[in-house]
């Protein structure tokens, strides 16, 4: 984080905690090394996973979309518009009429 300008890092982060908090979780053996992508993911290793575990996270932080929605994501989201890659949002209705459950939003 610290190659991050003053701007662009409190537009990001809001605050020093919330930095702390960043690099905490980046720090943590998840992201750093790790034993296994199963029980030992806390404990330190040689293994950095790369499945849907290690990029919601950061799937989340890039597009602000909460973590489960990044978790219900599929492949056909991901398209191209006027040859941009995006992630189309899908309503709850529309989601409903595909056949995906659907979650309630918190307030």
């Amino acid at each position: 984080m610290d190659g991050l300008s003053g701007s662009l890092n409190a537009g990001l982060v809001g605050s020093g905690a919330a930095l702390r908090q960043l690099q905490a979780i980046f720090n943590a053996s998840f992201y750093t090394g790790c034993q296994d992508d199963e029980a030992g993911y806390a404990k330190p290793g040689p293994n950095v996973i790369r499945r849907g575990r290690f990029w919601v996270l950061l799937l989340s932080l890039w597009t602000a979309m909460r973590l489960g929605e990044c978790c219900q994501l599929r492949v056909d989201d991901v398209t191209k518009l006027d040859g941009v890659p995006v992630i189309r949002h899908v309503s709850s209705r529309d989601a409903r009429a595909q056949g995906r459950e659907v979650s309630p939003r918190g307030g």
